[in-house]
């Protein structure tokens, strides 16, 4: 059976917020490459912020399953 992802496991919310991040970083690409710096959105801030709250999730949830594993070996000993 497949090990379910990160992704997969995540609620409907926040693979709608990672989704729409991933479409704005495509769109700041276009911005960088073929729009004149004065018309630049600053959307790129708004997509810092939410790659930082999407990689600072996946560091909660390794931290969660690590000590879970910690916690299911001690109880074995």
């Amino acid at each position: 059976m497949a090990k379910p992802s990160f992704f997969s496991t995540e609620p409907l919310l926040f693979k709608i917020i990672y989704v729409l991040s991933f479409i704005g970083t495509l769109y700041v690409f276009y911005e960088i490459l073929f729009i004149d710096e004065k018309q630049h959105s600053g959307i790129a801030i708004y997509l810092v912020a939410l790659f930082g709250f999407f990689f600072l999730r996946i560091a909660l949830k390794k931290n969660r399953d690590r000590r879970a594993l910690e916690n299911a070996n001690t109880k074995e000993k």
